[in-house]
């Protein structure tokens, strides 16, 4: 299951939390990091397990980024109507985002950062990103 799919099908409580629980995995919905269940994790002075490690990889490498993000059970939305194969024009994208929101500037920003979309260096052409966001 790639990033996409679990993006699309999360629940507005996955939303939130920035993470899904697949078989005995947690897997970030931003930047697609798995964190096992079953495995501790030492994150700076301290030992988290699995879900306790996912929930502070969420808040300490998307911070406020992704709280806006929370806001937004839109953004499932947006990334629902874009075809993988598909270029875009800078028009077309704004088009898309604003029947959902209307900071469509800042909404296309965190598609490019979150690296589910990528551009042409001038603006001229986006399209969805066949590969997982990048990873952390």
């Amino acid at each position: 299951m790639d990033i996409y799919e679990l993006f699309r099908n999360a629940s507005p409580v996955e939303l939130k939390n920035g993470y899904v629980e697949v078989d005995d995995q947690y897997i970030c919905l931003l930047c697609g990091k798995i964190i096992e269940k079953v495995d501790n994790y030492n994150v700076e002075t301290s030992s988290y397990a699995g879900e306790n490690c996912m929930q502070v990889h969420v808040s300490s490498s998307h911070g406020s980024k992704f709280e806006y993000l929370i806001h937004l059970d839109n953004m499932k939305q947006v990334i629902c109507r874009f075809e993988i194969s598909r270029i875009y024009s800078e028009k077309e994208v704004n088009a898309i985002i604003k029947e959902v929101y209307e900071d469509y500037v800042t909404l296309r920003r965190y598609l490019i950062d979150f690296g589910f979309m990528d551009r042409k260096t001038d603006g001229s052409q986006y399209w969805l990103k066949e590969n997982n966001p990048k990873q952390v």
